[in-house]
């Protein structure tokens, strides 16, 4: 039976989503895997995920499917049992199935996913990384400067629409390969605050404004939503304009990034991956 686990994690202290041999049990598939081997020891389910964050990126909601093969004297597992089970498994690991879905046969996360949702979170007037508060840190890029938001909500809406991104790629061999056309459905910028913030009696985190920066497309390429927050926040630290976010997508020159600081991955969040609802609906069989 095909199953869809709606997963969230902090990715502080894995090397990723995916497996890696150099990195066993160091990445989120890898301990999900290891769960359910103990659940389902007969027939391990392999995950499949549909997004693969980097490490140290973060998810609210990110989805896989697995296939379990129940031995012919057990019962499948229903959705409630199964993420029960998964979640009372993970001992000190920072994951947790938010909710799971039984699916068609053919369905599969990744290629059936029509729309994947990203936050970026900024914290802006922190004077040094140690003033960060203690529950943001590695949750959000601290930024010193203000940010003149007004002028980085027009530079946003230079990537809404279809566009070639090969100037805010990451370079690998892999990713040089993709097709760099993707269409962006919404970038937009909100105000947002911090982690517990209102609680605080210090006056080091009265003094700092919290942003999310939404990204929405079918699909990204590698690192593209950090090198989109990087000139974003380049932008609003006036040290390049949006002509030259302009420039960079028409001539798929991505040389403003030399004056800039890359945004770090513990302020990225994956959250949320789309589908249509026909396609995850049991067929119903008469009697």
């Amino acid at each position: 039976m095909r199953y869809l686990l709606y997963v969230s994690y902090i990715g502080t202290n894995f090397r990723g989503v995916v497996k890696q041999p150099t990195y066993p049990m160091q990445t989120v598939q890898a301990v999900l895997e290891d769960v359910l081997e103990k659940l389902n020891p007969d027939f391990p389910p392999k995950v499949q995920f549909s997004s693969r964050t980097d490490a140290g990126v973060h998810a609210i909601n990110n989805t896989a499917h697995i296939d379990i093969i129940r031995p012919t004297n057990k019962e499948p597992f229903t959705e409630d049992i199964l993420r029960n089970g998964i979640n009372g498994m993970m001992k000190n690991h920072e994951i947790r199935i938010n909710k799971v879905k039984i699916l068609p046969d053919d369905f599969h996360a990744r290629f059936n996913a029509k729309g994947r949702t990203y936050i970026y979170r900024l914290a802006a007037g922190v004077h040094s990384i140690n003033n960060v508060s203690l529950f943001e840190r590695k949750r959000c890029w601290p930024i010193r400067d203000r940010l003149d938001v007004e002028a980085m909500q027009k530079a946003a809406k230079l990537f809404i629409g279809t566009h070639d991104f090969s100037a805010f790629r990451g370079k690998t061999k892999e990713n040089d390969l993709k097709d760099p056309i993707k269409t962006m459905s919404e970038v937009d910028i909100q105000t947002s605050k911090g982690i517990l913030q209102h609680l605080s009696t210090s006056p080091i985190d009265s003094d700092v404004h919290y942003y999310e920066i939404e990204f929405k497309a079918r699909s990204f390429l590698y690192r593209q939503v950090r090198k989109m927050t990087t000139a974003l926040v380049g932008v609003g630290r006036c040290i390049i304009t949006d002509s030259d976010i302009k420039k960079a997508l028409q001539e798929k020159d991505d040389q403003i990034f030399q004056r800039l600081h890359m945004a770090p991955p513990g302020g990225l969040y994956l959250q949320e991956v789309s589908y249509d609802d026909e396609d995850m609906e049991m067929v119903k069989t008469e009697d």
